[in-house]
């Protein structure tokens, strides 16, 4: 989906909280809108994955002309 005023895409998403997690804050009430920041699990990745991530990418771009 793009948006219509910035031409950025975006995804959208539903997603849902487990009762049980917002029942151990209940200092916390959600509404409708609200911003979040959810990490979505595409495929399972390691420690290790997570730290030579981001060098193997740069690896991969370096060098190349745009």
């Amino acid at each position: 989906v793009t948006d219509s005023k910035t031409g950025f895409p975006y995804y959208v998403a539903d997603i849902v909280v487990d009762p049980a997690e917002l029942a151990a804050v209940p200092q916390i009430t959600l509404y409708p809108g609200m911003p979040a920041s959810v990490m979505i699990v595409t495929e399972e990745r390691t420690a290790l994955d997570y730290i030579l991530g981001p060098l193997l990418a740069s690896f991969h771009s370096a060098f190349r002309q745009e």
